[in-house]
């Protein structure tokens, strides 16, 4: 009796706790795509949101393979490399992140000035919300305070406040913006 009541209370855990998997609508294993933006990269890992505290980089409009993906993590290499990274993600909402045609991204429209600073991941007063995002990648928050993870690509080109992260534990900044350009960027500061 006892073993059918825990085998019974273990069933429900497993299949009344899940959650349906999202796929990669549009995109599956084996598809090439380009970096959408910057992505921060921590040893072979990068999460939901860039944190400027790490060092790696992975630069907007990279080619990118995709190996493997799973409801919170995306697989992939960039061709030339033999490393695998992992994009720890909800993965419904991949176009955050990548897209499949690199002119999408509008780097080739972009001039000389603005890609130097992209390169260098700035954020400075005037430049545009595409141009933020392409060269800080998903905030951590927007709007006052809504989490950034399950939104669409959409949604935060939508809001007017961006927050972005030093680390996991320190705020960088927050990027306000007035008819899709910055107009105030409020920095926070961290004792070393």
């Amino acid at each position: 009796m006892k073993k059918t009541i825990l085998f019974v209370l273990i069933c429900i855990f497993m299949f009344g706790c899940a959650t349906p998997f999202k796929k990669m609508d549009g995109a599956a294993v084996g598809d090439t795509l380009y970096a959408r933006s910057n992505l921060m990269v921590n040893g072979d890992t990068i999460f939901w949101h860039n944190m400027s505290g790490f060092k790696g980089i992975i630069p907007a409009g990279t080619e990118i393979n995709i190996l493997h993906f799973s409801r919170k993590a995306i697989i992939f290499i960039v061709p030339g490399e033999e490393k695998k990274y992992r994009l720890l993600t909800e993965t419904a909402n991949y176009d955050k992140y990548f897209v499949k045609d690199k002119d999408a991204i509008g780097l080739e429209k972009l001039s000389s000035d603005v890609m130097k600073k992209i390169k260098g991941r700035m954020i400075l007063e005037g430049m545009t919300k595409e141009e933020v995002f392409i060269s800080r990648g998903c905030p951590a928050f927007i709007g006052w305070g809504e989490v950034s993870l399950r939104r669409t690509f959409e949604s935060a080109m939508k809001s007017d406040t961006w927050y972005y992260y030093l680390n996991s534990r320190n705020l960088e900044c927050l990027v306000k913006f007035k008819d899709g350009v910055v107009n105030d960027i409020v920095w926070y500061r961290h004792k070393k």
